[in-house]
């Protein structure tokens, strides 16, 4: 009976021990993170200013570096209601547009979380990005890695 407690106690101890250490360290893996933040309803002016090579910071506080490596200029949209038909409806809105910055950075990546920095970066999260030239302030549309 003592043989089969202190068997059972070392099992316990064992799976502890892998899951407190063995099992984080395995999965986390270095990454090129890409992210591709939208800045919306932006003036003509600023879409001339973010260009790719571009040394950038994600973050407030949390100073996530990255490289600006595509830029897209969209015409920005207004939804309304059409309250007589019951649709929706998109109309451009004139001398505004949104604009698509994708930016890599190194980082890590794990079973739970994509992070630059040891910072998370998740889809439809708010995030600051700002250069030496320009700034803004929009909303993580992807997060993709590559090796």
């Amino acid at each position: 009976m003592d043989t089969l407690l202190v068997l059972l106690l070392v099992a316990v101890i064992g799976a502890g021990v892998w899951l407190l250490t063995g099992r984080d360290a395995s999965t986390t893996q270095t990454k090129t993170v890409s992210v591709m933040i939208e800045l919306t309803r932006q003036s003509e002016a600023f879409t001339q200013l973010p260009k790719v090579g571009d040394t950038v910071s994600l973050g407030v506080k949390e100073k996530m570096p990255a490289t600006v490596t595509k830029v897209d200029v969209l015409p920005a949209f207004m939804q309304g209601k059409d309250i007589i038909n019951g649709r929706y409806t998109e109309e451009p809105v004139p001398g505004l547009y949104n604009v698509q910055i994708t930016v890599e950075g190194s980082g890590t990546e794990s079973a739970g979380t994509v992070e630059i920095n040891g910072n998370a970066l998740r889809v439809g999260a708010e995030s600051a990005i700002k250069s030496k030239e320009w700034a803004g302030y929009g909303f993580i549309l992807a997060v993709d890695t590559k090796e």
